[in-house]
């Protein structure tokens, strides 16, 4: 059924008129702060409710009118005139003149305050140096302060601190560390505040023409190592030091053309960051940071015949007279006739007497070895070093020799005597230097005392002479006063005799 062209019309501008609105735009700020000073980077985003196929933007800055704009309202610089109230609207095919409005955004931007200040050691420094940064806030309140430190608006770090001045340091810097810092400090009993800002300060990193270069690359305990400082750029005219450092300790400068430093007979304690600088009549350039690491002596691989210790032990087969005793329990290998041997066959060649001197008999032309021995050869490193297996029984040994127990049983018992004689010894000195303290402070408190004698003693002589002069001369204004009374009555006496 179709419907007049009429009433299609009509039924279509009813359903135009009665098209939902689009929902209002979503208005961001980057980066988010209550407060920007002047010379920052402001970005406003205006983020339509949905995606349009042709849309424009509106701006509208402190109710001055709609302008037209992006999707991005960039303030590369700011000052206070960009401070204001600001919104954005989407236009498209789509929209009504009812369009609503996004959310509204505050920026302000002020000046730094005064009582801030950021301070840099050096606001050009090369690669691989340390950037020192210090924050400074005039104020007399005594609080705790919280300190952050920026960088092109992003958190480096937060301190708190009861000190009005602090510090970071940032060692090992690269080129990425260039840019703007600056720093802000809040009361931490009123975070609530506002807080106080510094002006920006630029930092600028560099890099260095100058390198060290290290022979060997890898070397070993006992090397020789030579440090030599390069140039790439820098003039050959004119005078140069060279500077070689260990960490941040300077170990050798020279003047002129000796650019090399030798570190001989290298060790491992020799392993450390080392760096070195070429000083001319303009600037000193340093070199980045060298790891040497210098590798300890190599222990030669042993063979798995050789994993145990080579050791020698003695099995002593007491003689008297050149005969020897056997073992009737155990199957031993006869040496050679007129040669002593142990239980298990082996000549003892090398054996030497100790304690009275071997004697030789006049029949057979042999010696008679007394019943003490001592090995020719240096004894073991291992005090329960194993015995060799005995013929057949390959992998057994025996349990070590009593005597030697019982020698480390005597060292053991000696040791624990001197460590009780020297604990003893140690609180003998104790208390005597307690009780010569005692008498010290005793001797103090006397001549405390005795000077505190003399001081009363002082005093009262002092105070005796004061009152001895105070009565001298009214003793004497009396006597003349005496005397004058004398005088006038003499005086009204008649000269002649009485008639």
């Amino acid at each position: 059924m179709c419907l007049p062209w009429s009433i299609a019309l009509l039924l279509g501008v009813m359903f135009q008129e009665a098209a939902p609105e689009i929902a209002a735009p979503l208005l961001a700020m980057d980066p988010p702060w209550a407060r920007f000073l002047t010379g920052d980077w402001i970005i406003l985003t205006c983020n339509p409710a949905r995606r349009l196929r042709s849309t424009k933007y509106v701006w509208n800055i402190n109710e001055h009118g709609d302008k037209p704009g992006n999707r991005t309202y960039i303030i590369r610089t700011a000052t206070e005139n960009d401070s204001g109230v600001y919104k954005c609207k989407v236009i498209s095919s789509a929209s009504t003149p009812n369009d609503r409005y996004s959310n509204t955004i505050l920026v302000n931007v002020t000046d730094p305050d005064s009582e801030m200040t950021i301070e840099v050691e050096s606001d050009k420094l090369w690669v691989d140096e340390n950037l020192v940064l210090r924050c400074k806030f005039q104020n007399l309140l005594q609080s705790e302060f919280i300190y952050t430190f920026y960088r092109e608006g992003s958190i480096l770090t937060e301190i708190r601190s009861w000190n009005r001045s602090v510090a970071i340091e940032m060692e090992h810097i690269t080129l990425e560390h260039e840019g703007r810092y600056r720093c802000e400090v809040q009361f931490a009993e009123f975070p609530n505040r506002p807080a106080y800002s510094s002006g920006y300060k630029f930092v600028r990193v560099r890099e260095s023409p100058v390198r060290l270069d290290v022979d060997p690359e890898t070397p070993r305990d006992g090397d020789t190592i030579a440090l030599r400082c390069v140039c790439t750029e820098c003039s050959k005219s004119g005078s140069k030091e060279y500077y070689f450092y260990r960490n941040k300790f300077l170990m050798y400068s020279a003047s002129g053309i000796s650019d090399v430093y030798r570190i001989q007979r290298a060790t491992v304690m020799d392993s450390d960051w080392y760096h070195c600088a070429i000083g001319s009549d303009t600037d000193v350039y340093p070199s980045r940071h060298v790891h040497i690491t210098v590798k300890g002596p190599t222990t030669p691989m042993r063979s798995e015949a050789q994993s145990e210790p080579e050791t020698t032990t003695l099995t002593v087969v007491l003689t008297t007279g050149g005969e020897e005793e056997e073992d009737d329990d155990e199957q031993t290998t006869r040496p050679e006739e007129g040669t002593e041997a142990d239980a298990y066959g082996t000549p003892l060649a090398h054996l030497s007497p100790v304690g009275p001197a071997a004697t030789k008999s006049a029949s057979t032309d042999e010696a008679v070895r007394p019943r003490g021995f001592q090995l020719a050869t240096p004894r073991p490193t291992s005090l329960f070093a194993p015995t060799p297996p005995r013929p057949g029984q390959p992998g057994q040994h025996t349990p070590p020799p009593a005597d030697r127990i019982e020698g480390l049983t005597k060292l053991c018992l000696e040791s624990v005597a001197i460590s009780r004689e020297l604990l003893q010894a140690f609180g003998v000195y104790t208390r005597d230097m307690s009780q010569a303290s005692a008498r010290n402070s005793e001797n103090m408190q006397q001549m405390i005392q005795e000077m505190r004698a003399q001081t009363a003693a002082i005093d009262a002589l002092r105070h005796a002479i004061a009152a001895e002069h105070s009565i001298a001369p009214q003793g004497a204004a009396a006597r003349t006063t005496s005397a004058s009374a004398q005088a006038s009555q003499e005086e009204a006496l008649p000269s002649g005799p009485p008639s």
